[in-house]
């Protein structure tokens, strides 16, 4: 699942989402987190392919957070000919629809396993 999906910061040049990718360890030995991909939508527009790795231990039977950033370009998503702007399509619209699909790897035993992750949601741009 996901949490704290949000908008952290929206400017002219850079939205940025933040969000946390919770999975849980249901083995009863510690496992390896290496790292994530996933390809990231917003508003059904393909705006960022992330990629992040690390090494990190969990503990047996126990949950773990995949922090995530994603940052894109507004042109991406909003078309820059509308007459007053990306601000206006954020207010009017005051919804960004997220989808989320990719994987999170880890090593269980010293065998590599990709977790699925297909996650969507809408995030408000009030904060």
């Amino acid at each position: 699942r996901m949490e704290k999906v949000r908008i952290s910061s929206f400017t002219k040049d850079n939205i940025t989402v933040k969000a946390d990718v919770i999975c849980h360890n249901p083995n009863g030995v510690e496992i390896k987190l290496s790292g994530c991909d996933f390809k990231v939508k917003a508003n059904g527009k393909h705006v960022s392919d992330v990629s992040q790795r690390f090494a990190t231990t969990v503990g047996a039977k126990s949950d773990f957070t995949v922090p995530l950033t994603i940052q894109f370009s507004p042109r991406k998503v909003f078309n820059p000919k509308d007459l007053l702007g990306m601000a206006f399509i954020s207010l009017k619209k005051k919804v960004l629809h997220m989808d989320y699909e990719g994987t999170v790897l880890v090593a269980v035993a010293g065998e590599d396993v990709s977790i699925p992750v297909d996650y969507s949601e809408d995030i408000s741009f009030k904060q």
